[in-house]
């Protein structure tokens, strides 16, 4: 319950309820759209009848706390829902030695569903004191966790804990880096601080994922660097700046990746490693040619000013799309809006050929933006433009993969209904092929935007 007979009370209306701004207004410097129960994926019932404020009540003087803990006294299994919350992710990475399997598919059992993505830890093989630090990390989380005296017939695989970097650029602001890191130490996700100049100096074998978060520098500024006119622009600790180097240190902030960077990350990618990017930073991959079958479109109408718009699940067999309903919430600020092209030519190319072509180059879009009713809270102008168009984009790349968020999971704390998204795709990383859309049988497939 959240009083409105109180001096915040424009405040919780602000965060609580729906931006609607004139689409034919003035648009603002900033966000237009912070509808907090959809960026989160809860519901808010909002209570206009004054009789509710008569109601007993009884201020809370600490954060509420689900209870959680291990359930039922079979001890064979134990089975954890993916509810697509925090939790899930955060037990997984808590008990990195923990031997863990991932349910492909939703399954039920007795009266309990559990969804994709839901985690199956079997007591054989793995820690003699396992059945205490599932129910510790559980209690501590609130997260429910079910003994089972059996496992759950379901296909499942192994749940590969990643070695994650996360990636800020000296050549621009790494402010929007920090959203993530925010997230990622709140949550105890672990991670290495890497630079776009690390991509040229560090042992990229070392990682298995790799996280580009918006940046405003352009593709050909993230290799080539700021202009190299005047003197180095050092970031360390020195007597005149002790406050600086305490996390990253560089000889000269101006220098990118360079090629030997970019060659680098192509390496690591098609080797098996993933690489991330939201927002604008996906114009990296594409740009540099990381990528194919995939480009960013020129709109001439769109404004779409930090808004919260519909999304829905394309392709419910992809590890990054497990355990979220068929629609969604997101956030999305103006651009990318991606274009991919599914053409495999007429009659005259062999099947074989588009086969292969299929396999190892058109991107599986997993997350689309809603065709109609798209605008949720907050301006959004010329939405013909952007709706129907990829929002969540998996694209092959050698044996690995290129993961293309136009949305932004992970912004200003906002957005954690989203964070699932992320945390299946490093969950899964090892395992995005799975159930990926065979070929359709048309000779000719329309481009998807």
């Amino acid at each position: 319950m959240v009083r409105l007979d109180q001096p915040y009370r424009a405040l919780i209306l602000n965060l609580l309820g729906e931006q609607n701004f004139p689409p034919d207004a003035k648009p603002p410097y900033d966000d237009t759209g912070w509808t907090l129960p959809y960026l989160w994926q809860v519901h808010a019932e909002r209570v206009d009848d004054p009789a509710i404020l008569t109601a007993d009540m009884t201020l809370l003087k600490d954060h509420i706390r689900p209870a959680g803990g291990l359930q039922g006294k079979a001890r064979g299994f134990f089975l954890v829902n993916n509810t697509t919350e925090d939790n899930l992710a955060q037990l997984r990475f808590r008990l990195a030695n923990v031997r863990m399997e991932g349910a492909e598919e939703s399954f039920q059992v007795g009266k309990s569903t559990y969804q994709a993505g839901s985690l199956i830890i079997p007591a054989k093989g793995n820690p003699a004191d396992l059945t205490q630090r599932i129910d510790d990390t559980a209690r501590d989380l609130g997260l429910r966790v079910d003994g089972a005296s059996k496992k759950p017939a379901v296909k499942t695989h192994p749940l590969e804990v990643p070695r994650v970097a996360l990636v800020h650029t000296w050549v621009s602001t790494p402010q929007n880096a920090g959203w993530w890191r925010i997230a990622f130490d709140r949550l105890g996700i672990p991670y290495t601080h890497l630079s776009e100049q690390g991509l040229a100096s560090h042992d990229l074998s070392n990682f298995d994922v790799i996280i580009m978060p918006y940046t405003w520098a352009s593709p050909q500024t993230l290799v080539a660097g700021n202009s190299q006119a005047g003197q180095p622009l050092p970031w360390r600790n020195t007597e005149l700046t002790p406050h600086l180097g305490r996390i990253d240190v560089t000889d000269d902030t101006r220098q990118g990746m360079g090629y030997t960077g970019l060659a680098n990350l192509k390496a690591f990618i098609e080797k098996g490693g993933v690489f991330i990017t939201e927002g604008a930073s996906a114009a990296f991959p594409i740009d540099m040619a990381l990528t194919r079958r995939i480009s960013i479109k020129t709109t001439k109408d769109l404004l779409a000013r930090g808004c919260i718009v519909k999304a829905q699940v394309t392709d419910e067999a992809s590890p990054i799309t497990y355990g979220y309903p068929d629609t969604l919430a997101v956030y999305f600020s103006q651009s990318p809006v991606f274009k991919v092209d599914k053409k495999l030519g007429d009659a005259r190319v062999a099947d074989w050929l588009k086969d292969e072509t299929w396999t190892k180059e058109v991107p599986r879009i997993v997350v689309s933006l809603a065709k109609k009713d798209l605008r949720l809270s907050g301006m959004l102008r010329g939405e013909k433009e952007l709706a129907g168009a990829p929002a969540v984009v998996d694209v092959p790349v050698g044996q690995g993969h290129v993961v293309l968020f136009a949305n932004r999971p992970f912004w200003r704390g906002e957005t954690r209904g989203s964070h699932a998204l992320v945390f299946n795709t490093l969950l899964h990383w090892n395992d995005l092929r799975l159930g990926w859309p065979p070929r359709p049988p048309k000779d000719e497939i329309e481009d998807e935007e």
